[in-house]
């Protein structure tokens, strides 16, 4: 079983699989959602007093391979689609479980309409959101993962990924292409900040596809080909 973080809305969780199209999530998962101290055992509790949540319906059985030690251990665990997590939410009495409930709600609406897929093409105001998300991920072995996910999602460069995460960091949300103090001479159309960027970007990630970095700031190709050589000029000199 394909296990990858899922991440919608205010919603992300470290493990989720796609079964006929359906996104499910194990009972860790939602705990560590919850943010339970122990969560696979409070979710057990939970399913425990509402068995109904068992319902064929809302979960199933998946195939899951840990590492225990130095072997490998395949073990069967339950997980829920968008349904039975939010049975589960339901009966949560976590400090914030209110705004769970609320977040979980809009998920399930989601997945009524048949708006969830495994694989989606993202705007970039989406695609924003989505790191957004990967942020409040643990920085170690989870949020990598996500960033892979997330780039083979959108058809994205990963390294593509890493710099709008860099960006939300230092509190840039948006691109301005239009400034009202352009560089002289050069790149007139581009903001300074725009300019820096992609100069931040090729000389982080120099083999990067020029069409990448035009499709996610917004800058026509020609205008990245000529940053791209000037920060390749520049590096030379100071070799």
């Amino acid at each position: 079983m394909n296990i990858i973080p899922f991440i919608y809305q205010n919603i992300a969780l470290q493990e989720s699989c796609w079964i006929h199209g359906d996104p499910f999530f194990t009972g860790q998962t939602i705990g560590e959602f919850l943010e339970y101290k122990h969560p696979v055992l409070s979710i057990n509790n939970i399913v425990q007093r509402n068995p109904h949540i068992n319902d064929p319906r809302w979960s199933t059985y998946i195939s899951l391979i840990t590492v225990e030690g130095t072997r490998e251990v395949k073990r069967d665990v339950r997980a829920y689609n968008p349904i039975g997590l939010q049975l589960i939410a339901f009966e949560s009495r976590q400090p914030k479980a209110i705004q769970y409930k609320i977040a979980v709600a809009n998920l399930v609406y989601a997945f009524m309409k048949g708006e969830l897929s495994p694989v989606k093409n993202h705007k970039t105001h989406d695609l924003y959101l989505q790191c957004q998300e990967i942020l409040k991920l643990p920085a170690y072995h989870v949020r990598p993962s996500a960033i892979k996910h997330l780039a083979k999602q959108t058809g994205k460069a990963p390294q593509t990924i890493y710099g709008i995460l860099n960006r939300i960091e230092k509190g840039v949300t948006c691109i301005d292409r239009r400034s009202p103090s352009p560089r002289k001479g050069t790149h007139s159309s581009v903001s300074d900040e725009t300019v820096k960027w992609i100069e931040t970007i090729f000389t982080k990630h120099p083999r990067i596809k020029v069409k990448d970095v035009s499709n996610e700031t917004n800058v026509n190709l020609s205008t990245v080909y000529r940053i791209r050589r000037s920060v390749f000029k520049n590096n030379k000199k100071n070799r």
